[in-house]
């Protein structure tokens, strides 16, 4: 695994020690997908596999590599426990207006 890119905190960003360097082969045909996802960092790699989950065929479209650009430097995370207030929300409000 490449260490090269360090957080801006002490040591290396845990994104990049997760998450394995995979070079993938640039896009050389044309390829017919549902969605398009413009950027590998967390928020484009996890929308990408909760779209997949729902049946849609995505392709993740990524400059250099996954989780190197701003996600590199931050320790966000996307977590489904704070559903539990979307819950309420939608059963006092109803869906569209949650």
């Amino acid at each position: 695994m490449e260490n090269e890119e360090k957080s801006h905190l002490e040591g290396v960003s845990v994104w990049l020690e997760i998450s394995p360097y995979k070079k993938f082969p640039k896009l050389d045909k044309r390829l017919k997908v549902d969605v398009v996802m413009l950027g590998g960092g967390i928020a484009g790699i996890t929308a990408a596999k909760m779209l997949k989950e729902t049946g849609h065929t995505v392709a993740v479209i990524e400059e250099d590599r996954i989780v190197k650009g701003v996600t590199l430097g931050t320790i966000d995370k996307i977590s489904m426990g704070s559903n539990m207030i979307y819950d309420k929300l939608i059963s006092n409000l109803g869906k569209s207006k949650a």
